[in-house]
């Protein structure tokens, strides 16, 4: 069952993975400053004042999170993975030299970094797509994210199958 302070909670941790306070992203979403305010989360005759679905919509626009992640937010204990960060390089630049260990983890110089939902890998890391070639199995996403050890190496460049079952 879906409680009160489960989805105040999640409105909670979805500001802080933002950067924001409740205000500020209330503020963001387009909504009075007020509207996640602590203060206003019950009436002054003592009942539980519920966000509208319409206020939850907005702020998930404004902070660009899908629904499945906020579930994630309602249903954690207090440990966000949304905010976390993968690091990111192109494909065609994976199969030289100096991006990955021995053990196919990244390293070295050359990674942005990219938030990334739902991520509990210290070692994931994410594949930028160019091109049509590996679309059809990155579905519309122009990154694959992945989790090592992959079989990184000389090969790399010559993938003639798709990324295995542990990027998508």
């Amino acid at each position: 069952m879906l409680t009160h302070a489960q989805i105040w909670t999640a409105l909670d941790r979805l500001a802080a993975v933002a950067g924001l306070s409740p205000s500020g992203l209330a503020k963001k979403s387009g909504l009075d400053p007020t509207t996640f305010n602590k203060s206003k989360r019950v009436t002054p005759d003592g009942r539980a004042r519920w966000p509208s679905t319409e206020s939850v919509a907005k702020a998930l626009t404004a902070t660009g999170t899908p629904i499945d992640t906020f579930v994630q937010l309602i249903e954690e204990t207090g440990r966000s993975t949304v905010n976390k960060t993968v690091p990111l390089i192109a494909l065609a630049q994976a199969g030289e030299d100096g991006y990955f260990d021995a053990s196919g983890f990244p390293t070295g110089l050359g990674w942005e970094e990219i938030r990334f939902p739902a991520i509990n890998d210290e070692h994931a890391y994410a594949l930028e797509i160019s091109g049509t070639r590996w679309r059809r199995y990155t579905k519309k996403a122009p990154w694959s994210s992945c989790l090592p050890p992959p079989p990184f190496g000389a090969a790399t460049a010559s993938w003639s199958r798709p990324p295995t079952r542990r990027c998508w």
